[in-house]
């Protein structure tokens, strides 16, 4: 159970708004941004490629095997998010499994409403 002080902080935090809800825009360019602050390791190959008429990324490390491969769809929401946003967290999934990972740009709303992102991820 948390404590009575841990729970009024919870609860001043769900409490205040930011002043203007961020854009779409500036959501991704935050995303962005952080993303810049995480570098691949040296050993991490990252190699563009077309994935079924989809801009994709295959995600290697030194102990991936071949025949093991995870086609990661990147979180956010169908509407922020990119091979540059997730390769950090596609070479952990790459170690971990030992296999490759494929990431997709996959078309982004609202710009490309449902089922733009689905009809790419299943073309991947």
């Amino acid at each position: 159970m948390a404590s009575e002080a841990l729970t009024m902080i919870v609860n001043l935090l769900r409490s205040q708004r930011p002043l203007q809800e961020p854009t779409v825009e500036q959501m991704r360019a935050g995303l962005e941004a952080m993303a810049q602050m995480s570098p691949l390791p040296a050993d991490v190959e990252l190699t563009t490629v077309d994935a079924g008429g989809v801009p994709g990324a295959w995600v290697r490390v030194p102990e991936s095997d071949p025949a093991r491969v995870v086609l990661y769809l990147h979180g956010g929401g169908y509407v922020i998010g990119s091979i540059r946003t997730h390769r950090d967290l596609a070479q952990r999934i790459a170690r971990a499994a030992r296999c490759r990972v494929l990431l997709i740009d996959y078309r982004l709303a609202p710009e490309h409403p449902h089922p733009a992102a689905v009809e790419d991820s299943t073309r991947a």
